[in-house]
């Protein structure tokens, strides 16, 4: 039923996620685990494995999640299979789902066990507009991708979800708790260029939309104006002053720039 993806850059931290899904039913004769290997030189990206996989034909659900996640917190297989099973007869366009993640309104829901000890109120499944990439879960044959240019280790999860929304699909948090062992680092030169490359991206498809991430905020306008304006956090605070809050992407599909 699952097919168990791992970009690994250190083999003993993918053993010990590796048999931490095993204890909790991802047993080898129901599911099956690839190992893209980086231990060596970082030849994998998630943003390539994800569209490579989308172009494979699958009849199984496909988890990419992190080697330092662990599957500890009394869930296990059949929880897993009963969340996706009840997010399946909710929304038959669901495609793509998580365990942490930020709604359009710009509010953390979910569950995980990491350094920050995030959880955060459902109730489950609950629509997001952005999934942290500790742990994704992918429907079968539905082709989601990730943008073509963009690369590298951080923002896929929202790359997903805004490609599934364009795409006229959506995607989930769902109550499945996990221990991720990192809180990230979100002041690494790589993750700021991140930012930095996945907002020139973006940018050219909104006219004015606010993305909120698991760990950090980005302001999209095709228009530089409008980039700099909302980027004042005077002017901001000025606006809420009068009352005008952000617009929050979906909830502002007029100004969407197709």
């Amino acid at each position: 039923m699952f097919k168990i993806c791992t970009i690994a850059n250190d083999l003993a931290q993918y053993q010990a996620m590796r048999d931490s899904f095993i204890s909790a039913g991802f047993d080898t004769a129901r599911c099956d685990f690839r190992l893209y290997d980086n231990s060596r030189q970082n030849e994998h990206d998630p943003y390539h494995v994800i569209s490579s996989l989308s172009a494979e034909p699958q009849d199984r659900y496909i988890i990419l999640c992190h080697q330092d996640v662990r599957i500890d917190r009394n869930t296990g297989y059949d929880d897993l299979l009963r969340r996706l099973s009840q997010l399946s007869a909710m929304d038959a366009r669901w495609a793509a789902a998580g365990n942490f993640g930020t709604t359009p309104r710009g509010k953390f829901t979910g569950k995980v066990n990491d350094p920050h000890g995030s959880s955060f109120p459902g109730p489950f499944p609950q629509k997001v507009i952005s999934l942290d990439e500790n742990f994704l879960v992918f429907r079968p044959n539905l082709r989601l991708s990730c943008s073509p240019g963009l690369s590298g280790f951080h923002l896929y999860g929202t790359d997903v979800c805004l490609n599934a929304y364009f795409s006229g699909l959506s995607c989930y948090v769902i109550d499945f708790e996990v221990t991720h062992l990192s809180s990230g680092n979100i002041q690494s030169r790589e993750f700021k260029d991140a930012v930095r490359d996945f907002t020139h991206f973006w940018n050219r498809r909104f006219v004015w939309a606010e993305i909120k991430t698991s760990c950090t905020t980005m302001r999209l306008s095709k228009w530089k104006l409008i980039q700099r304006v909302l980027y004042s956090y005077k002017i901001r605070s000025i606006l809420r002053k009068c009352g005008l809050n952000y617009i929050s992407y979906p909830h502002c599909k007029r100004l969407l720039a197709y």
